[in-house]
């Protein structure tokens, strides 16, 4: 002790050393600024947003023409869903997840759409409340637009009839127990299917429940931009947001123009993604959603 005394004594005296941050205590605060720093820890959220809006006279022009071909109904909805799998395909690093501290990458682009599932015969009279859901497309990017959109029509069929294939088990299986213990057991579903790789499918866990990547689209609510949030339980990189078309004015070769504009909202997890390879998911987005037959969407 008295060697450290010393060595302080003698650095205060010398000041040989500077300090990490130079600066002083802030005395005198606003009482808003003093509660701050007692409300929240320091930040330990990884996640990183981003907003991209895609001029799409061409899509709506393609997703026309396609639907009157093959007699399906296809919206913006079924093409940022195509294009999400083929960007992850075409950026195999960004379709990952974190296992024990590491990057893993998945082997297949699955793709999970939220769906806003209304009251079905099922809920009961006492339980009348529009529920969350969605659909899992395995290998998406395997997929056409047609074919996206008929899985999704055939899924939210079911949906609507209170069969919820994706999710449905498990909510059940958590809505019957107390809430601490229903966390409790979803650290340690999310343990078993993400830390130690088990396949839980025999007890009714979907595997990979939410795939790489989520699609949720809130413009049909009249949202334009909107940003979801990461739950930790689902291990995925990024969560789009589909928001509402708007026409609106932009500069065309020196030009004011009107267009369709189509909003876009990324939540990424920037242990996985970080601001190039977000660019360059951008850019094959805007890319593919801009001119869907010319980048052979």
């Amino acid at each position: 002790m008295i060697g450290i005394d010393s060595a302080l004594a003698e650095w205060k005296d010398s000041r040989q050393f500077m300090p990490n941050v130079p600066g002083q205590f802030v005395k005198r605060t606003s009482s808003w600024r003093t509660v701050a720093p007692l409300v929240w820890a320091g930040p330990s959220d990884p996640t990183i947003y981003g907003i991209i809006d895609v001029e799409v006279s061409k899509a709506l022009i393609f997703l026309e023409r396609r639907g009157l071909e093959t007699g399906t109904k296809l919206t913006l909805t079924h093409l940022v869903t195509r294009a999400v799998a083929v960007a992850l395909r075409r950026h195999p690093e960004c379709n990952a997840y974190v296992r024990w501290g590491r990057i893993y990458q998945r082997r297949d682009v699955d793709v999970f759409v939220l769906v806003a599932r209304p009251p079905s015969a099922s809920d009961g009279e006492r339980d009348q409340r529009a529920d969350l859901s969605g659909v899992r497309l395995p290998c998406a990017d395997t997929l056409s637009v047609e074919e996206i959109a008929a899985e999704l029509r055939c899924q939210v069929a079911r949906l609507r009839t209170g069969e919820d294939r994706a999710i449905g088990p498990l909510k059940n299986a958590m809505g019957t127990f107390p809430s601490s213990l229903a966390r409790l057991g979803l650290q340690i579903v999310t343990l078993l299917q993400y830390g130690f790789n088990l396949d839980l499918s025999r007890f009714g866990v979907p595997r990979d429940t939410f795939g790489g990547a989520i699609v949720s689209s809130m413009g049909m609510f009249g949202i334009r931009y909107g940003f979801a949030p990461l739950v930790p339980a689902m291990r995925l990189s990024c969560l789009l947001g589909v928001g509402r078309v708007e026409d609106r004015a932009i500069v065309v070769d020196g030009n004011i123009v009107i267009r369709p504009i189509l909003p876009i909202t990324a939540t990424l997890d920037h242990r996985i993604i970080d601001g190039y390879q977000a660019g360059r998911l951008a850019a094959t987005l805007t890319a593919l959603l801009s001119d869907p037959e010319g980048n052979g969407l």
